[in-house]
C-alpha cells in the first residue's frame, strides 16, 4: 500500500480550496431565522475562520443557503456537505452551481451526496444503486451547456465513506467530504482518491471538561447514526464490532471517531492532515444542540490557531 501523500505534496489541492486547513462544520444555523444565521456566519469570520461546511438540505435549499452566507460575507469559504443528489435535478445544480461561481468564484465548494434510502422515501422517490446513481448525475451535470459548466478551479466534491465512491470521486469529481471516520479511514480514503484529488474530513469534537462528559455528549450525537444502514456498514468496515455497535456505542468506538477537549482536538487535526486529508472541518458538538456554540467556537479558534496561523504563512 502506497503511503499517503506529505502535507508538501498536497500544496495543489489546498491552493485549490481557499478554506484553509481548518474550518466549521455545523448543522445548527438551519434551524434559526436566517438573519440570525447570517449573523453567526459573520461571527465565525470575525473569530479567524476561513471555511464554513452546512449540512446539504436538512433544513434549507442548500444553493439558496450557500448563496445567502457567500453574501453575508467577505472571505467564508462556503462548503455543502452535501447536497442530496434526490433533492433537485442535474440541471439545476448545474445552473445554480454556475450562478455561484459568477458571483463568487472559488469562494464555494458544491458536495453532492446520495443521501439515504429513508430521506429519499419521504421525498415520495425511488432510491437507486449509489454508484450507478452518483454516475449519472454526475455525467449529466457534465453534459450541460458550456454557459452552465464552472472552471476546473471550482470545486465539487463527494460525500463518500467505501472505496466505490472513494473511486468515483477520484474518477469523476474534485476529491471528498468524509464524515463520521476515522484517522485510518483517513489514510484509507487518501490512498483510494490518490495524490492529486482534494480531501476533506469531517471531524465530530467535543469542547468538554471530562472524558465521561465528552463520551455523553457524543453517544448522544451517534445515537442516530447508528439507525442509518450505511453508517452501520462503514463502522464495520472500519473494523468495529457488533459489541462495539451495541447500545450506544463502545468507548473504543467514540475515542477513535471523536476529539475532545482543546488538547485533544488539537491532536486530531495534525493526525487528520499527516494521514493525508487536505482539510479537516470540525462538527463542534455542545450539549445544547439548540444553538450555536458560540464560545466554544472561541475556544476551538485558540486550540487549532496553529494550523490557521501556518496556512496564513502559506
Amino acid at each position: 500500500m502506497s503511503e499517503p501523500p506529505t502535507r508538501e505534496e498536497n500544496d495543489r489541492q489546498r491552493r485549490r480550496f481557499a478554506g484553509g486547513l481548518v474550518g466549521i462544520w455545523t448543522a445548527t444555523l438551519d434551524p434559526l431565522p436566517v438573519p440570525r444565521a447570517l449573523e453567526v456566519a459573520r461571527q465565525i469570520e470575525e473569530q479567524g475562520f476561513t471555511s464554513l461546511w452546512l449540512p446539504g438540505d436538512a433544513g434549507r435549499d442548500a444553493l439558496v443557503a450557500a448563496s445567502s452566507y457567500l453574501a453575508a460575507t467577505e472571505r467564508l469559504t462556503i462548503g455543502t456537505g452535501v447536497a442530496s443528489i434526490y433533492a433537485r435535478d442535474a440541471r439545476s445544480v448545474a445552473s445554480g452551481r454556475r450562478a455561484l461561481w459568477e458571483l463568487y468564484g472559488d469562494r464555494y465548494v458544491l458536495g453532492l451526496g446520495v443521501s439515504h434510502q429513508s430521506f429519499v422515501a419521504r421525498r415520495g422517490q425511488s432510491f437507486g444503486p449509489p454508484i450507478p446513481a452518483m454516475t449519472a448525475y454526475l455525467t449529466e451535470i457534465a453534459h450541460q451547456p458550456e454557459r452552465q459548466q464552472v472552471p476546473d478551479s471550482a470545486l465539487t466534491i463527494l460525500g463518500a465513506l467505501g472505496p466505490k465512491m472513494l473511486h468515483l470521486a477520484r474518477s469523476a469529481a474534485g476529491g471528498a467530504l468524509t464524515y463520521n471516520a476515522t484517522v485510518d479511514h483517513t489514510r484509507r480514503a487518501r490512498t483510494a482518491l490518490g495524490a492529486h484529488s482534494f480531501l476533506a474530513v469531517t471531524q465530530p469534537a467535543i469542547m468538554a471538561d471530562s472524558e465521561s462528559e465528552a463520551r455523553k455528549i457524543a453517544r448522544t450525537y451517534l445515537r442516530f447514526y447508528h439507525e442509518l444502514p450505511n453508517y452501520v456498514r462503514h463502522f464495520r468496515r472500519l473494523g468495529f464490532t457488533e459489541s462495539d455497535l451495541e447500545g450506544n456505542g463502545s468507548d473504543r468506538l467514540i475515542d477513535e471517531l471523536f476529539a475532545w477537549g482543546a488538547d485533544g482536538i488539537r491532536s486530531r487535526v495534525a493526525a487528520q492532515l499527516d494521514a493525508g486529508a487536505d482539510h479537516v472541518a470540525i462538527n463542534l458538538l455542545a450539549e445544547n444542540r439548540d444553538s450555536p456554540p458560540l464560545e466554544e467556537w472561541r475556544e476551538l479558534r485558540t486550540a487549532v490557531d496553529e494550523f490557521i496561523s501556518q496556512e496564513v504563512s502559506r
